[in-house]
């Protein structure tokens, strides 16, 4: 295996794009060639790509998308670009990096005409987007047809493999459990960030996305309503559903450097609706923070059991923030950053990422 694609052509950023970025520095340390198509109208993703620049060969890509892609990408239809990539840089292996399982399906079906191994780097089994209605009425079998596409699948955890294994993937799937880059993690004097970013009180952090939908930030703002006392909600980044936040929400930007927030604030909330294994939770794991989690995803492999409350409730949401407040959690704190510095870090993730798709080659 000398040549590798990263194949996305989703116009919008997400932490699986960033895992993908850590994958393909994992391939290069071991000696492989990558190269990176992607959207050239997805800047967080250009720049994140910027910085293995050098070491991957970049090629941004002209992306027009429609929602009936999904329909027409079986049929080769607006396919010719994706071919014509496909032979010039002749890999030996496409990594299509996959939200969805819609998503990217342009590469995997041209891979498989011109007779390239695909692997489809998925972090969960989900349906339609909400509101999608005409997908969704029809979604089973188109999903089923493109879940049996990809030759293997590399997933981050086996709540994952399960999903994917029920919407009908048929090829063998590989869980390869992500990393925090430690890197990109520092210290920062807990009073220091806190004046820096104005901070003050028990502070809950949501950090990602602004999509309800998907994240969940309105369970955070009714979970946090019912507690008293000076709990405060943080959120951190942004996106379509900005408008929708409280007045009491305090905002902060999308920042490249994390490290002042996760020194800065007490407790980190993932009421996500949909995730699989998020950088997010790691990271926080790193810095000793207690998380209080959805119970969906990898959430259950890498949290304690009573740190997690039912998807949608935030009665339950409220109730897990209070009783982890009130309970000494110092030594669940520093096993999970052990964890992370051992095992569930940017450097184990890439070799184990590279052993695997070096056993998809050898299989294929």
């Amino acid at each position: 295996m000398k040549r590798v694609l990263f194949y996305d052509d989703v116009p919008i950023y997400g932490g699986h794009q960033a895992t993908a970025i850590l994958a393909a520095e994992g391939l290069v340390a071991a000696g492989v060639e990558v190269v990176s198509a992607f959207p050239s109208t997805n800047a967080r993703l250009h720049e994140a790509w910027k910085r293995v620049e050098g070491a991957v060969r970049l090629v941004p890509i002209e992306v027009r998308l429609t929602r009936w892609q999904p329909f027409l990408s079986p049929f080769g239809i607006a396919a010719r670009p994706v071919r014509r990539l496909l032979e010039e840089i002749a890999p030996d292996v496409v990594v299509a990096v996959q939200g969805t399982i819609v998503q990217s399906n342009r590469a995997v079906e041209q891979s498989r005409r011109l007779g390239i191994p695909v692997v489809s780097f998925i972090p969960m089994g989900v349906h339609f987007a909400p509101g999608q209605w005409l997908q969704a009425a029809i979604a089973r079998v188109l999903e089923r047809y493109h879940y049996r596409r990809p030759d293997a699948f590399i997933t981050t955890s086996e709540n994952a493999r399960r999903e994917l294994a029920a919407g009908g993937a048929r090829a063998r799937t590989h869980v390869v459990y992500c990393g925090a880059d430690l890197r990109a993690l520092r210290r920062v004097p807990r009073e220091e960030a806190r004046r820096e970013l104005a901070i003050s009180g028990f502070t809950v952090a949501v950090i990602g996305r602004v999509s309800f939908g998907t994240k969940g930030h309105d369970v955070a703002m009714r979970a946090l309503s019912l507690l008293e006392g000076d709990v405060r909600l943080l959120v951190v980044g942004d996106g379509p559903d900005d408008a929708r936040l409280g007045a009491g929400v305090q905002r902060l930007p999308w920042l490249g450097d994390m490290s002042a927030v996760y020194s800065a604030i007490d407790m980190v909330a993932i009421p996500s609706r949909f995730e699989g294994l998020p950088q997010v939770a790691l990271e926080a794991m790193f810095y000793e923070l207690p998380i209080v989690a959805a119970d969906m995803g990898a959430m259950r492999e890498v949290l304690p059991e009573s740190w997690l409350f039912p998807v949608d409730d935030a009665g339950a949401m409220a109730r897990t923030v209070r009783d982890m407040r009130a309970r000494d959690l110092g030594h669940v704190l520093a096993a999970n950053r052990e964890r992370v510095v051992r095992e569930l870090n940017a450097a184990a993730f890439g070799a184990r990422f590279t052993e695997t798709l070096r056993t998809i080659r050898a299989s294929r």
